[in-house]
């Protein structure tokens, strides 16, 4: 047995948006929850066994880690320290009466499906095969949710942007004007003492590890970052060098698009970064185009017959020649009474694959791709609109939401630690 007293080091993800899923069960008998054991004592609360196995289930299918003996054993510990902050931060929003209500998690939920490009029946369905008890998932969005309102009603009226602090960013941003920066993502892991130094760093060496074999930077961040674009995937956007701290602007001296770095120390804590992409500060670039895409796509089972997958190809070239415009696009899929014809979202064409980006790049608005081969089907893309970016400079909204954020983000963090160093914890396992 482990007993902490005001210098717990915690592991969490304060707002972090998660792969997760609901696996309808029975509830618990009385006989097993008499026998539930007690994992660890949070102050007045008290986190057991099955919500830490929960977890750590949990924590393997978000990151997309293999489900090893091994990974589970070294995610426990770190999973234990999620969940006591996450008790933490409901008995605080207790504490001030903030309440989440069922149709606030539900709401959640369906916007994790919706990200995910799935309905929330076949997200659900498909996650659940991972065996994640439901009580799993919608205890950390209640926590999540809970820490956020908090947050706000307690910071968010200290949060005063004036006109000058607009304005001596803007003059900062236009002092960079051609200068590199990167668009980026982190994973940023909190150290808050001596205690956990060597655990963060062999935590953050792990998943540097698995991002670099192959496993998503986003679905690790959303699971496992502490910083505030955690929901998002780690993003924080486009960020001149000048405005990087000294070290992370040192590792990402001379890096491109896909890069990871190794974890960097800053005084608070570990990031990895990714560069999703780099650009000359303030200047248009053609991958800064927002398009508006729609996607036709016809199903080719990988066992249909020869015959079968020539018929189908047969008809999206028919498609790809003759259809012209989005809303033609989605008449043609209803009179074909066959495939399915979906919005695929506006978004910069930097971002797109580039498979996808190679294809519309030069596109002419409203007209159809060639049919795109992918495993189980064909798909054409249409461009319904198109936006060439002139500036790349941020509005004075723009660069006042950030501020905002940034400065949210840090008295949440002082605000976390401040609630770890009072708080009675008792680790049982």
């Amino acid at each position: 047995m482990m007993l902490y007293r005001r210098s717990l080091t915690t592991f969490t993800s304060l707002i972090a948006a998660v792969f997760a899923a609901i696996i309808l069960v029975s509830p618990f008998s009385a006989e097993a929850q008499s026998v539930e054991r007690i994992a660890a004592v949070v102050d007045d609360g008290a986190i057991t066994s099955s919500e830490v196995d929960g977890r750590v289930r949990l924590a393997l299918v978000a990151s997309g880690l293999a489900n090893t003996a091994e990974n589970r054993e070294r995610l426990r510990s770190q999973v234990m320290r999620t969940l006591i902050d996450e008790e933490l931060q409901r008995q605080e929003a207790d504490r001030f009466n903030i309440e989440v209500t069922d149709a606030q998690i539900d709401e959640a939920l369906a916007d994790i499906a919706q990200r995910n490009g799935m309905s929330r029946e076949a997200f659900l369905g498909m996650m659940g095969n991972n065996g994640v008890p439901v009580s799993t998932l919608r205890d950390q969005l209640e926590a999540q949710i809970a820490w956020a309102r908090l947050v706000q009603s307690r910071y968010g009226s200290q949060v005063a942007i004036s006109e000058s602090d607009v304005d001596d960013m803007i003059a900062q941003i236009e002092a960079t004007r051609g200068e590199t920066e990167y668009l980026l993502s982190e994973i940023y892991l909190s150290v808050d003492g001596s205690a956990g130094e060597a655990e963060m760093r062999q935590l953050a060496d792990r998943l540097v590890s698995e991002i670099r074999s192959g496993a998503s930077f986003a679905d690790i961040a959303r699971q496992f970052s502490q910083g505030a674009g955690a929901t998002e995937g780690g993003d924080i956007g486009w960020v001149p060098v000048a405005q990087l701290d000294d070290d992370i602007a040192a590792a990402l001296q001379g890096a491109t698009a896909g890069t990871t770095t190794s974890p960097i120390r800053s005084t608070s804590g570990y990031h990895i970064m990714r560069v999703r992409d780099t650009r000359q500060s303030l200047m248009p670039s053609e991958n800064d185009t927002i398009v508006d895409l729609r996607r036709f796509a016809l199903a080719v089972p990988p066992n249909a017959p020869q015959d079968h997958s020539n018929a189908v190809l047969q008809i999206a070239h028919d498609v790809s020649r003759n259809v012209r415009g989005c809303g033609s696009l989605q008449q043609r899929a209803d009179e074909l009474g066959i495939g399915e014809t979906t919005d695929a979202g506006s978004g910069r064409l930097g971002l797109l694959p580039q498979s996808v980006r190679s294809l519309i790049a030069d596109l002419p608005i409203g007209q159809p791709t060639a049919p795109y081969r992918i495993d189980g089907g064909v798909i054409i893309y249409m461009v319904c609109d198109r936006e060439r970016p002139t500036t790349t400079a941020p509005s004075r909204e723009q660069v006042r939401a950030s501020l905002t954020r940034e400065r949210l983000d840090m008295m949440q963090r002082r605000y976390m630690r401040d609630l770890r160093n009072a708080a009675y914890v008792e680790i049982r396992e």
